[in-house]
């Protein structure tokens, strides 16, 4: 299970769970493995990025939270891919 949130900072997160154990991490550091070592990410989330992107983009509508989300990955990725 996946959740998409943000941290203290405002700065969005994705935790995910294998329902026993969580696991947390900046969005923005996604990112950044994925620019600097795409084999690695791959392997080590299962989903490749830019399917993982448009999984979450998809989830604009659901909500305000989510509309948030959607708008702040929008502006990290302008930035650095």
């Amino acid at each position: 299970m996946t959740y998409l949130g943000f941290d203290d900072n405002q700065k969005p997160i994705v935790t995910d769970s294998d329902g026993i154990q969580y696991f947390a991490y900046p969005f923005e550091k996604r990112v950044q493995l994925y620019q600097e070592h795409p084999e690695i990410e791959r392997k080590l989330f299962g989903m490749p990025f830019k399917e993982f992107i448009d999984w979450i983009l998809e989830k604009r509508g659901d909500n305000d939270h989510m509309k948030k989300y959607c708008s702040e990955i929008e502006k990290i990725l302008k930035n650095t891919i």
